[in-house]
C-alpha cells in the first residue's frame, strides 16, 4: 500500500490552489484530495464543497442553508458540534446515496462556514481528512463572491456576451448599428477594466484626478493636470465617461506611443459640452491606426470613440505640442 497521506504531503498544494482566486480552484483542490485518498485507502472517493449559508446583499442579510433534502440528522449533529462524522444512512437525495459517506464541517472562528462531504468505500474516517478540510475555507469565501470571482463572472459571461455583440454590428454601415457598435466597444474597455481592479483588490476610481494618479502609475508616465476643478458638479454618469477617457488615452499612449510624459485638461464650453484634452510625448497615431484598433474591439483609441459617439459626442485626433497624440473628447453634459 502507498505511504499515508500526511498534512505536509498536501498543505502547501492546496494552500496554493485555495488561494489562486481561480473560478476552478475548488474542482482541482478537491480532484487532488479525492485522488491521494484514493491512493492512500484503495477505495473509490468522489468529495464535493458544500457552502453552508451565503449572504446576499442590498443592505439586507439572507442566509440560506444547504437545501433542505440535502439535510439529515446525522449531517445537522455533525455542524451543529463541529466535529467530523460518518454517515451510513444518507439522504435519499445525496449523490451516490447507497454509499456511506463522511462529513467534515469546515470552520469559520468556532463555527461551521460550509461541509466538506466525501461518498467513500473506506471504513475509516482518515484524521488527515479533517486538517485538509481546514485549508478548503478561502474556496468557501471565493464561492460566496469574492472580487477574484467577480472578476472571473465578469470576464466569462459579460465580457463574451459583448463580444459576440460586437461581432455582430462592427461592420454593418447603417448608424444605428455604428452606434451600437461604439457602445459596444466602450463597454468592453469598461469591463476590462473592472477585471483588473477587482483582480488587483484595488479600490474603484472615483474621481478624474484619481484617474489621473491611477493610471500614472500603472503605466508609468509622468502626468501633468489642474486637479479638474469644479468635477464636484459634474454628474455621475459624466465623470465616469470623462475616467474611461482617461484611462484609455493613458493606456494607449504608454503601450502604443511609448509615450513619458501626458497633460490633461477638461473644462466645459460656453455651449454646454465637457471637453477632455489629454496629450503625450510619444510616437502618436493616425486615422489608419483608430480604424485598426476599431477591428480589435474595446481598446484604446476606437475604446475612447466609442465612449464619445455613445454619449452624442466627437473625438479628435491631432498632434500634440509635447511632441506626441493630442486626444480630444468632447460630449454634451448631463
Amino acid at each position: 500500500m502507498a505511504a499515508p497521506v500526511t498534512l505536509g504531503a498536501l498543505s502547501s498544494e492546496l494552500a496554493a490552489i485555495a488561494g489562486s482566486g481561480r473560478a476552478d480552484a475548488a474542482d482541482d483542490a478537491l480532484a487532488l484530495l479525492a485522488d491521494a485518498y484514493f491512493l492512500q485507502t484503495a477505495g473509490l472517493w468522489s468529495l464535493g464543497l458544500a457552502l453552508l449559508h451565503y449572504r446576499a446583499g442590498f443592505g439586507v442579510t439572507d442566509e440560506r442553508p444547504i437545501p433542505e433534502e440535502l439535510w439529515g440528522p446525522d449531517l445537522a449533529r455533525a455542524l451543529a458540534e463541529g466535529v467530523a462524522a460518518r454517515v451510513e444512512d444518507p439522504p435519499a437525495a445525496w449523490r451516490q446515496a447507497e454509499r456511506a459517506h463522511l462529513v467534515v464541517p469546515i470552520l469559520d472562528r468556532g463555527s461551521a462556514r460550509g461541509v466538506l462531504i466525501a461518498s467513500t468505500g473506506s471504513p475509516d474516517l482518515p484524521d488527515d481528512l479533517v486538517e485538509h478540510a481546514r485549508a478548503l475555507a478561502p474556496l468557501l469565501q471565493f464561492t460566496e463572491g469574492s472580487p477574484r470571482r467577480i472578476a472571473d463572472d465578469l470576464e466569462r459571461e459579460i465580457g463574451t456576451s459583448l463580444w459576440s455583440a460586437l461581432l455582430g454590428v462592427q461592420d454593418a454601415e447603417d448608424p444605428s448599428s455604428k452606434r451600437a457598435a461604439a457602445a459596444l466597444r466602450a463597454a468592453l474597455a469598461d469591463v476590462r477594466a473592472m477585471v483588473s481592479t477587482l483582480r488587483q483588490g484595488l479600490s474603484p476610481v472615483s474621481t478624474l484626478a484619481d484617474a489621473a494618479r491611477r493610471y500614472s502609475e500603472v503605466y508609468g508616465l509622468s502626468v501633468e493636470h489642474d486637479e479638474f476643478p469644479g468635477e464636484e458638479g459634474l454628474a455621475a454618469v459624466d465623470r465616469a465617461a470623462l475616467i474611461a477617457v482617461i484611462r484609455e488615452a493613458l493606456a494607449n499612449a504608454a503601450v502604443h506611443g511609448r509615450a513619458r510624459r501626458a497633460r490633461i485638461q477638461a473644462g466645459r464650453t460656453d455651449a454646454g459640452l465637457l471637453v477632455l484634452i489629454v496629450e503625450d510625448d510619444g510616437a502618436g497615431a493616425d486615422q489608419s491606426e483608430v480604424d485598426r484598433a476599431r477591428t480589435r474591439g474595446g481598446l484604446g483609441l476606437a475604446a475612447i470613440e466609442g465612449h464619445a459617439v455613445a454619449r452624442g459626442g466627437t473625438l479628435t485626433l491631432s498632434r500634440s505640442d509635447l511632441g506626441g497624440l493630442r486626444v480630444e473628447v468632447a460630449i454634451p453634459a448631463l
